[in-house]
């Protein structure tokens, strides 16, 4: 099972390589309309396992409602395409209608893409297993990578229903931007993304792997100083496992509580820790799918 850090910034990454030189890790970029993510490729091409490429349709929906004129586009997509898409081991459909009702635009879009030789991932925004969206995929003999998009219905319940439904018909399953390990660990997704490495960190927060919790997903949140939200034990002062997290910090990546509190460059060690916090859930994922017997690598 992998899953791919996006939004990821050229500062957050050459910070993790600074403590782990040889690591290769799996990334999204997302289309912008330019082709200011060549930099970042060219710098990082040795450190990257697998990429894979969003349409950027999402973030022009979001321009579009805000009257702001999007750079991507179906045309400009493809044109990139043409000239770009051997870098990425997958690159995403332009999904551009992400309601229940937006199979037919989005399957234009599909055979748009394929008209030019591409073979874009599908993305399904309908999570009714009896909808004409899920039923074709179903059963069409093309598609083996399907990716699970935004939807209203977006539930651990209905994500498990449908990637075990896509798993028996020997499909393999992307689940796009949703990375908790609940929805990961005991359904059968191949792939997901998670750009949550990266914001809590600004938030004054982040995510750590706790060998200490008895439970199986192990995920804890612990408040940096200066957040004070008075939810459960979160708040830094009375973190039952500050010391533990702090301990885990200095062992593994050498950072003291001044690096992630005072430092000038916070932000990005406290990225990096969100990073490895990923790395663990996807190395704990993979195990227990292969424990379910799961066939997900």
């Amino acid at each position: 099972m992998r899953i791919y850090l996006s939004s990821m910034t050229a500062g957050s990454f050459r910070h993790f390589l600074d403590i782990f030189p040889d690591s290769k890790l799996n990334i999204l970029l997302a289309y912008n309309g330019t082709n200011s993510h060549l930099k970042f490729l060219d710098e990082f091409s040795n450190n990257i396992d697998e990429l894979m490429l969003d349409s950027g349709a999402y973030n022009a929906y979001f321009q579009m409602l805000k009257k702001i004129e999007a750079k991507q586009n179906k045309y400009n997509y493809a044109t990139y395409l043409l000239k770009q898409r051997h870098r990425y081991g997958i690159y995403v459909n332009f999904d551009e209608v992400f309601s229940e009702s937006g199979f037919k635009i989005n399957y234009e879009n599909q055979l748009f893409l394929e008209a030019f030789g591409f073979s874009p991932m599908p993305v399904i925004h309908n999570y009714d297993l009896r909808s004409e969206e899920v039923q074709f995929y179903l059963n069409s003999d093309k598609y083996h990578l399907l990716s699970l998009g935004y939807s209203a219905n977006k539930n651990i319940p209905n994500i498990k229903a449908l990637s075990n439904a896509f798993y028996k018909a020997g499909k393999r399953i992307h689940l796009l931007g949703k990375s908790e390990f609940a929805a990961l660990a005991y359904a059968p997704i191949a792939l997901c993304d998670s750009s949550s490495w990266a914001w809590p960190g600004q938030c004054e927060y982040t995510y750590f792997w706790n060998p200490f919790l008895s439970l199986s997903d192990k995920t804890t949140s612990i408040n940096y100083p200066g957040r004070v939200k008075g939810t459960r034990n979160n708040d830094w002062d009375v973190h039952p496992y500050k010391d533990e997290f702090m301990n885990f910090v200095r062992n593994t990546f050498g950072y003291s509580y001044k690096d992630l509190v005072e430092s000038k460059y916070k932000y990005h060690f406290r990225n990096v820790v969100c990073m490895y916090f990923y790395l663990q859930v996807q190395a704990e994922v993979t195990r227990i799918h292969k424990l379910l017997g799961y066939r997900t690598e």
